[in-house]
């Protein structure tokens, strides 16, 4: 200890406690204040709450908005590689369009529906990705469960593809191959531009008045396997696809979106676009 420090300790200051700033005693009513903490009251937690779920009501429709833009996004995407691979077939087939199915079954493609999926099988060398063909907004419980699958085998090769019930095509420009219908020549068709080949749809095809209502309500739920017995019909918004529409390629290689409304007959065989190949709008 130093001089200063005894004479401190020894002068008038001695037995004098000097508390170290910033540090009150336990009786100091400021600390006892500071350490107090205060709780929330139900009022604040009911707020608190209400707000949170606002704020999900007004939020989960957008996220579910945008994760349903992606899905139709990508079903374009698969719509334009099928077109793609339609014109290299094409190309390699003098100018004509592959057959939508066959009744002949050279393949070994599997029963059921499996025969319908000819014109898959045909650009299959082409695209080469079995995924294509399948919608990812497709409905899980549409009658594509009745049929999941179709295997095929060529030159000794066995394929397997998703069902029918993602996309359909237009059987009056790919009729069936049952040797009593021929392929169609694209070279001798006039506007392609206007001619629906592939579309979202219940089942493997669609013509007729009848048959196109499987574009507009593209996932009509299924009855027994069959998507017929409930989407021949007006236009229901609960079975529309994507949102309250249906992605359609047409014959010269470009997809579209269309709502239900705008796919909707004008009158009896009379479509806003042709869907037959003797239309004469196609001339």
């Amino acid at each position: 200890m130093s001089a200063v420090d005894e004479a401190d300790w020894e002068g008038p200051n001695r037995g004098i406690v000097i508390p170290l700033a910033g540090l009150a005693g336990p009786e100091d009513p400021g600390r006892q204040r500071n350490t107090m903490r205060k709780a929330f009251t139900l009022i604040e937690i009911l707020v608190v709450i209400a707000i949170v779920a606002l704020l999900a009501a007004i939020l989960f429709p957008a996220f579910s908005r945008t994760r349903e833009n992606a899905r139709r996004s990508s079903c374009q995407s698969n719509l334009k590689q099928i077109g793609l691979g339609l014109a290299q077939y094409v190309q390699d087939s003098d100018e004509r369009l592959p057959f939508s199915g066959t009744l002949l079954n050279t393949l070994n493609v599997s029963a059921g529906m499996g025969a319908y999926a000819w014109w898959r099988i045909n650009i299959m060398p082409y695209v080469k990705n079995t995924q294509v063909f399948n919608c990812p907004s497709r409905a899980k419980k549409s009658s594509g469960n009745y049929y999941p699958t179709i295997t095929y085998t060529d030159q000794g090769q066995s394929y397997v593809l998703p069902g029918t019930w993602s996309y359909g095509a237009n059987q009056s420009a790919m009729p069936l191959d049952d040797l009593a219908h021929p392929s169609i020549n694209v070279a001798r068709m006039g506007k392609a531009s206007l001619l629906p080949l592939i579309a979202d749809g219940t089942s493997f095809n669609f013509s007729g008045d009848t048959a196109f209502f499987r574009v507009i309500n593209s996932n009509a739920p299924g009855i027994n396997g069959s998507s017929d017995e409930v989407s021949f019909g007006p236009a229901t918004e609960d079975w529309a696809r994507h949102f309250n529409g249906s992605n359609i390629l047409f014959a010269d290689g470009h997809v579209k979106f269309y709502q239900q409304g705008a796919l909707s007959y004008i009158a009896p065989s009379t479509w806003p676009f042709p869907i037959y190949i003797t239309d004469a709008r196609l001339q």
